[in-house]
């Protein structure tokens, strides 16, 4: 016998008992844990559907959808800019809070946002995208220009992350105008 022979005898036994021990549910739970172990990045995508799911029936748990779907959707446009352009793509973890204010830092190679949860999901994106990128960006470039230069800079990097969702697009726009409104400063 090959080691492919007891690979293949050992998995019919294991499906098998998992199968006849725990029906459809242990099948299922089989099947994710094999998919966590051997393609990570699948997992995390089925494993964001199910929260979608569970998004509909609680608070909570939409919250956290909302908070995995954003940290989600940054994490692969970055790692697609990153293939032209070489910026530092740290992680971004979210913290929900109630005040309205948002602040941002970076801590230990991750960009930590804590903001406000709005029920518009493309809203809290923009906001934690126009949070996010300044701390991608080198920090010498934002030592040397003015602030409202590194927030148009942050304004059209989010702009070309999120240019397949026009929702999110325009609150980026609103979010800019609206923290410039008072200011003579024309966005295009």
């Amino acid at each position: 016998m090959t080691i492919l022979n007891l690979f293949e005898i050992y998995m019919k036994d294991l499906i098998f008992f998992v199968w006849t021990t725990f029906g459809v549910i242990g099948f299922l739970a089989l099947f994710l844990l094999l998919l966590y172990l051997f393609s990570p990045k699948n997992f995390e995508i089925i494993w964001l559907h199910i929260q979608k799911i569970l998004a509909m029936f609680s608070y909570y748990h939409r919250k956290k959808y909302i908070r995995s779907y954003i940290e989600k959707v940054t994490e692969q446009e970055l790692e697609n800019i990153n293939r032209c352009v070489n910026i530092s793509a740290k992680r971004l973890k979210i913290i929900w809070t109630e005040e309205d204010v948002i602040e941002s830092w970076l801590d230990r190679g991750v960009v930590i946002v804590k903001m406000k949860s709005h029920k518009n999901m493309h809203e809290n994106l923009a906001k934690a995208l126009l949070a996010y990128l300044p701390h991608t960006l080198p920090p010498t470039v934002y030592a040397t220009i003015r602030r409202d230069l590194g927030d148009v800079i942050s304004y059209f990097v989010a702009r070309d992350i999120s240019r397949n969702n026009p929702y999110v697009v325009a609150e980026l726009r609103k979010v800019i105008e609206n923290k410039y409104s008072s200011e003579n400063i024309w966005i295009y």
